[in-house]
């Protein structure tokens, strides 16, 4: 019996030796070992990274489209009188009056067109006693039949009655303000009473349906000119087509823009919308429980043989679809087909730690 005994001694001394002297061989740059038993009892689970070309769904929102839009801007300084009906929002017609301006001179330039009216109007008085006198018919238009003299004496009193009619409309008559085509109108920043300069934009409108979606994406490598449907948040489809891209320097990512076709039914600015793109190359995506940091680094736990584990420096990214499905992609650090570790392996990271 106790020859028994010393041998039970000795085999567990045996084996406590091995696994002693397994984690001394076990090196950081090796990884860990941990053996069938432990596993178990630690809960570990693994699982494959296979490459997935998976849907990746896009935030989008209504946009005024920039090449589609028309502004009407004061021809000189004065005050502006919107009308009613100039607010935003508002579907207005070409030709319609969106307000008044009402010209704004300062005295020394009010006295310099004071006189060129009266100069143009002395103008015009003359030219009417011409046409009176060898009773010209000013009604006709040019004709290359009409004698020289008759040419210009019309020529010199159409100038001077339209120059006249010019300036007594900059000097006291207010300019009417007129939507250059139909649209909707988009802004009006200028208010009742307000004094504003030559050249400030009073009104901005825009044609219908001239509008884009714009989406904000860090991803690469999507394949944006598939994407033919926009999907509103009460479920309507509207089509869509790519439009262009670029790097947008304040967001720090890549904006994207899509047209709005034709026949669809008009968005308001702002509206929000979802886009359904594919990644143009195959990602990894692994479970975000496998994930971990360490110093500040993502890392996975990679089953690299029989009983070994080694824990690997991960570059990811994630986007708001992958978070919800609980997954994260993996830009650099794993290759297609090795195996990670997604639970458990905190019992990894403790035996790694043990001196």
């Amino acid at each position: 019996m106790r020859g028994a005994v010393l041998r039970i001694v000795a085999l567990t001394v045996s084996l406590g030796s091995a696994s002693l002297q397994a984690h001394e061989d076990a090196s950081p740059a090796d990884g860990v070992a941990l053996g069938k038993l432990a596993q178990h009892r630690a809960g570990l689970r693994t699982q494959p990274v296979l490459p997935v070309r998976d849907p990746i769904v896009l935030s989008g929102q209504v946009v005024v489209d920039p090449r589609r839009t028309a502004r009407v801007a004061a021809s000189q300084p004065g005050t502006i009188e919107p009308t009613a009906a100039a607010r935003p929002g508002a579907m207005v017609k070409a030709g319609e009056i969106l307000g008044w301006l009402t010209p704004a001179l300062a005295v020394p330039n009010l006295n310099d067109v004071a006189a060129e009216v009266a100069t143009a109007q002395r103008d015009t008085a003359i030219g009417r006693v011409q046409i009176d006198r060898f009773h010209i018919d000013e009604a006709p238009q040019f004709e290359a039949k009409l004698p020289t003299p008759t040419l210009q004496v019309l020529t010199e009193y159409r100038s001077a009655k339209g120059r006249a009619e010019a300036l007594e409309t900059a000097l006291r008559k207010p300019e009417p303000l007129r939507a250059p085509r139909s649209g909707r109108l988009l802004r009006a920043p200028a208010t009742a009473g307000q004094l504003v300069a030559a050249g400030v934009t009073l009104f901005e409108l825009d044609a219908p349906s001239a509008a884009l979606v714009a989406v904000d994406t860090i991803d690469s490598d999507l394949d944006l000119a598939a994407v033919h449907e926009a999907t509103t948040s009460d479920g309507r489809r509207i089509p869509v087509s790519f439009a262009g891209d670029g790097f947008d320097s304040s967001a720090r990512c890549r904006r994207a823009y899509f047209e709005i076709a034709g026949n669809a039914a008009p968005l308001a600015i702002n509206t929000r919308v979802k886009l359904t793109a594919i990644h143009t190359e195959a990602a990894l995506l692994v479970p975000t429980t496998a994930l971990s940091r360490e110093a500040g680094a993502v890392q996975v736990w990679v089953h690299t043989a029989a009983e070994r584990f080694e824990p690997r420096t991960v570059l990811t990214l994630s986007s708001d679809d992958d978070n919800e499905r609980g997954q994260t992609r993996i830009v650099a650090g794993l290759a297609p087909g090795e195996r990670i570790v997604t639970q458990g392996w905190a019992a990894l990271s403790a035996a790694g730690a043990l001196p």
